[in-house]
């Protein structure tokens, strides 16, 4: 029987028990997860030299 069970929730994780579903099924699931969690990108570093001494 297909089933899933949460482990332990809070409002940035979430850990699931997945039993009885092929494993290419929790697999997509897992990559879907993964698509939606947002990302960041860094566009411009800007140096500058410490000249103290």
């Amino acid at each position: 029987m297909a089933e899933i069970k949460i482990i332990e929730e809070n409002e940035h994780f979430l850990k699931l028990e997945i039993s009885g579903f092929p494993k290419e099924i929790v697999n997509a699931l897992r990559r879907t997860m993964i698509a939606e969690v947002p990302t960041l990108a860094i566009d411009e570093v800007l140096f500058t030299e410490n000249t103290s001494s």
